[in-house]
């Protein structure tokens, strides 16, 4: 008998990637017959991260800094072959439910009046992770970027969610931002700066630490727990802290080009893909200007821009080492 706790990762971008880390510990079948049998409930975290691209984690090719998922990456499974729905609801309705999105009702991400499947939340056809596993004594968790209806009354506690944190949507990352105006604990309407939460959160690290709260109680109540961990990184508007960045800036002024062909080189380092593979040829879009044509200005706002992007994803990195250890 083999008891497996799983650290799932997935992205909800067109090119989508994910590592499954799973430690198993087995045992021996011939226990004496006064020994319990019934295998111990694992503990599930779901990570969900906001339109990140196939090779922008180290285990995947990238020069960005991801060690923590790496090292997750390195002891569980990379997937070769992984399909999502695309964008943002419609990947975290299925993500939840199992189903194809439009069975669950998010079809799209705006409503389309007149066809149910396209209603753009959840409807009550279908049953979350959640509502399945709590016959089986499981606590569950939410903590992060919602977007399957809060303004329909489709909410993490109506949907299974013991303890949540969460945005009603992505769009913001930090506490002052003028985008967001309210978080939602346990479904009651906060103001991101409630006395409640840590002064100056950054997103990332908020529903990484609000959601290590609702483990602690878990584990005081002895319950197995699942947590969907719903990061708004690394989607635009792209915010990061400033040292981060700082990190990053200077790194991609060789170009696109060039770091494209060398993340392709590292992936068949990795064996992701074979040495006969052959890299696809640039996107012709008008807008898809070669980096020799480009001004300086232009190459430094690209520069910039990338490395902010970078910086979303390290700090997703180092949040996940601080739930790791």
């Amino acid at each position: 008998m083999v008891k497996i706790n799983q650290f799932l990762i997935a992205a909800n971008s067109i090119l989508g990637m994910s590592v499954v880390a799973c430690t198993t510990s087995a045992t021996n079948s011939q226990e004496p017959a006064n020994k319990p049998t019934a295998p111990q409930k694992p503990n599930i975290i779901v990570m969900l991260v906001d339109d990140l691209g196939f090779s922008d984690l180290g285990c995947y090719g990238s020069e960005i800094e991801t060690p923590n998922i790496d090292r997750l990456a390195a002891n569980g499974i990379r997937y070769r072959t992984f399909y999502n729905c695309a964008r943002s609801a419609p990947t975290r309705a299925s993500l939840l439910t199992g189903l194809y999105p439009h069975q669950a009702g998010v079809g799209s991400l705006k409503e389309q009046p007149g066809y149910p499947d396209y209603q753009a939340y959840l409807n009550d056809r279908c049953i979350t992770i959640p509502n399945a596993i709590k016959k089986a004594g499981y606590f569950s968790i939410m903590t992060g970027k919602w977007h399957l209806g809060i303004g329909k009354g489709v909410t993490p506690v109506t949907r299974g969610f013991d303890r949540s944190l969460n945005g009603a949507a992505g769009g913001f990352y930090f506490y002052n931002d003028p985008n967001n105006k309210k978080l939602y604990l346990n479904d009651e309407v906060i103001s991101p700066t409630d006395s409640r939460l840590p002064a100056g959160w950054y997103s990332t690290d908020l529903w990484v630490e609000y959601g290590l709260k609702f483990v602690d109680e878990a584990v005081k109540a002895g319950k197995p727990f699942f947590w969907y961990l719903a990061h708004n990184a690394p989607h635009f508007p792209l915010q990061a802290p400033e040292s981060t960045i700082a990190k990053y800036r200077g790194r991609y002024a060789e170009g696109y080009d060039v770091i494209r062909n060398r993340r392709f080189e590292k992936q068949k380092q990795l064996g992701l893909f074979s040495e006969d593979v052959r890299l696809t040829p640039r996107n012709p879009h008008p807008d898809n200007t070669p980096w020799d044509q480009l001004t300086d200005a232009l190459r430094n706002r690209q520069d910039h821009r990338i490395a902010i992007y970078a910086a979303c994803i390290d700090e997703i990195d180092n949040a996940t080492g601080k739930v790791i250890a």
